[in-house]
């Protein structure tokens, strides 16, 4: 080994021990600071408050030995990558310290532990999260990428596991302080936060050890209207046709029809567009994949209490559409049917472009 080769690999085993020791404080950090929320310590929140300091030092000084790295050595792909990756690692472990200090504050909000049922949730959640962090940062230390991919669908399970201990703190929000109930909920969110920075940490060894880039993220869309038999299956198929690569669209009713508007059927073969064989569905039918969705749209009108209680990670809108009125003669049902197509054309288009970016065929 040359003497270059030395001091290099001297400059790397150095890099990588203070990532690793930035790691074990921020995982400690983690661990008090739900101690502090599950036991009512106040004195473990405060030492954790302040044992920030440390870790962002160490953060720094992490930043700054990967700065010097690419300055002195002037590296190629495989250890520019590495570089690459240590410094977001470095910004996604600061994070979390972060949260660590967020989740001691509001414990101190806290006039008692959280309630039994709540608590044995909050604890469940906290060790997954925790677990997820440390075999993270496991497999970026030894560029297990396959590890890392392994890893990388856990988060989703952690965010199922969340909106049931939101429902538990909704229900008992009447009988407590609103405080202690927001602080709870900072809390959870926190931990959600902690294991998507676990994840991005995934996606960093995934990029160190092979250049694999983080894979683009496809959506979950659901168009919901009164009949599911025309402006919500309109919506649907001009989402497929256009931006099936990135999202997946589907439709539902609060009161489906019994069979797709021939109308609309017609209208889009015209225009190149094939609809969905089968039937209108029920929003009803959708309880066991609601929890996929990432967006939904209520266009026209809609009966009953459908998709009140959506999931914590939902975000829901209300595109006002023309209603397409079965008395209308063919003409005009035709006009009306074009406004809709192109308002809805175009809205479909806002909305991709927000959540994909302006490549958004």
């Amino acid at each position: 080994m040359t003497h270059y080769e030395e001091r290099l690999e001297n400059d790397l085993a150095r890099l990588r021990d203070a990532v690793e020791s930035l790691a074990q404080k921020v995982l400690q950090a983690l661990r008090d600071a739900m101690r502090s929320v599950l036991e009512g310590d106040d004195d473990i929140a405060h030492a954790t408050v302040i044992g920030d300091h440390p870790i962002n030092r160490d953060s720094r000084e992490i930043d700054r030995l990967c700065h010097a790295f690419i300055a002195r050595h002037l590296p190629g792909a495989g250890h520019l990558r590495l570089m690459s990756s240590i410094i977001r690692t470095n910004v996604a472990l600061e994070r979390i310290g972060d949260y660590a200090v967020t989740i001691s504050r509001e414990s101190l909000l806290l006039s008692e532990p959280p309630p039994g049922r709540v608590a044995k949730q909050m604890q469940y959640l906290a060790e997954r999260a925790v677990r997820l962090l440390d075999d993270s940062v496991s497999a970026f230390r030894e560029g297990d990428a396959d590890g890392a991919r392994v890893l990388m669908s856990i988060p989703e399970e952690l965010e199922t596991g969340m909106d049931d201990i939101y429902e538990e703190l909704i229900d008992k929000a009447k009988k407590r302080q609103l405080r202690e109930t927001v602080a709870e909920f900072v809390i959870l969110s926190l931990l959600k936060r902690v294991s998507d920075q676990a994840k991005n940490i995934c996606d960093q060894t995934m990029f160190s050890a092979t250049g694999e880039k983080k894979p683009a993220k496809h959506f979950h869309i659901l168009f919901v209207d009164r009949s599911n038999s025309c402006l919500s299956k309109m919506a649907e198929a001009i989402g497929n046709k256009r931006f099936a690569a990135r999202a997946t669209f589907a439709s539902a009713g609060s009161d489906p029809a019994e069979n797709v508007d021939p109308a609309l059927i017609d209208f889009l073969d015209d225009r190149g567009i094939a609809i969905e064989a089968g039937a209108p569905r029920a929003v009803d039918t959708l309880e066991d994949s609601i929890q996929t969705i990432d967006i939904i749209v209520r266009v026209g009108n809609i009966d009953g209490p459908a998709l009140e209680d959506l999931p914590f990670h939902t975000s829901a809108f209300r595109w006002g559409t023309v209603e397409v009125d079965d008395d209308l003669d063919p003409q005009q049902k035709t006009s009306v049917l074009e406004e809709n197509f192109r308002f809805l054309s175009m809205k479909i288009e806002d909305l991709m472009q927000i959540l994909i970016g302006r490549n958004a065929d």
